[in-house]
């Protein structure tokens, strides 16, 4: 196990809502009047993103709460609904009209995360009306946003197929997720790391991975080969930084967040990817550029 700075054991509080028993984290800022609600990617627990929402908590209070089979939570398998962006777009609509009631918020999402928000606004103008400013983080908003130089919709597909499917799951998970093919397959990815901080990041992706429900991880992978929440127009101001994956086509994502956002500004920077996030605050506040700061400060 990743071992728990006591910040984060702190700051974490448990959290059950609709029948789904999980985790929030609550960090708060008593000089800034600032809410900002934070949803991580796909397959990832709350510490994986901790350091990110310290340095957020910079620019006021953070609260982000796990998602239905990710991160440890329960799943919506488990209480007999499907995991559908839908789906996951109500459970987070019901989260912020629990926590929030009528106070304006600020949105974070990386990846899947900001799908999942990106389809609340949309079926939720109401909530929408509430947001000073929703950030993607690497996020995407339709299926075609993705490579295929990369072979990305066959692996999608392939994958969310295997991973999805009730008797195939518990098999892959014994054979792909143990922690011994974990270590060799970040190995190679990690190669160019030091030593000890390889051998610190190897240890939190095992956890990450092993963690969540193999089953929601597949049906996401699946329905992302052929999603799109270019459909309905959000009228709320937005801000996009990419970040290092070969897999996103960036000017489709740009050409798209315009579509949907008619406010938006377009960060094109990031080299580093998601692995240097973990725990580490400094690390982590090199994903909000400047520009992203000062916007956060403005509200």
């Amino acid at each position: 196990m990743t071992k728990r700075s006591p910040v984060f054991k702190n700051s974490v509080k448990p959290l059950n809502i609709n029948r789904l028993d999980g985790r929030m984290v609550r960090l708060i800022n008593t000089s800034s009047r600032n809410e900002i609600l934070f949803v991580g990617d796909i397959s990832a627990k709350l510490e994986y993103w901790f350091g990110l929402m310290r340095a957020l908590s910079d620019f006021g209070s953070v609260t982000s709460p796990d998602l239905p089979g990710i991160g440890g939570m329960t799943s919506f398998y488990k209480i007999g609904r499907k995991p559908t962006i839908d789906n996951f777009a109500d459970y987070l609509a019901s989260f912020i009209k629990l926590r929030y009631k009528k106070r304006r918020i600020i949105i974070v999402g990386v990846g899947f995360g900001f799908v999942v928000i990106n389809r609340m606004l949309a079926n939720y103008p109401d909530i929408a009306k509430k947001v000073n400013l929703v950030v993607s983080l690497g996020g995407y908003t339709d299926n075609s946003d993705f490579s295929s130089k990369w072979g990305t919709s066959m692996t999608f597909k392939f994958v969310g197929k295997l991973y999805s499917n009730f008797f195939t799951s518990p098999i892959l998970r014994a054979l792909v997720y143990n922690k011994g093919f974990l270590k060799m397959h970040y190995f190679h990815r990690l190669r160019s790391t030091k030593a000890v901080a390889a051998k610190v990041l190897l240890k939190n992706e095992v956890e990450r991975w092993q963690s969540g429900d193999l089953r929601t991880f597949g049906a996401i992978m699946s329905q992302l080969t052929s999603f799109s929440n270019c459909n309905k127009p959000i009228d709320v101001r937005a801000y996009h930084l990419f970040l290092n994956d070969r897999s996103i086509v960036r000017n489709r994502v740009e050409q798209h967040l315009r579509v949907v956002f008619d406010q938006i500004i377009i960060a094109r920077t990031s080299k580093r990817n998601t692995y240097v996030l973990k725990q580490d605050k400094r690390a982590a506040a090199y994903f909000l550029p400047t520009d992203l700061k000062q916007l956060l400060n403005s509200f």
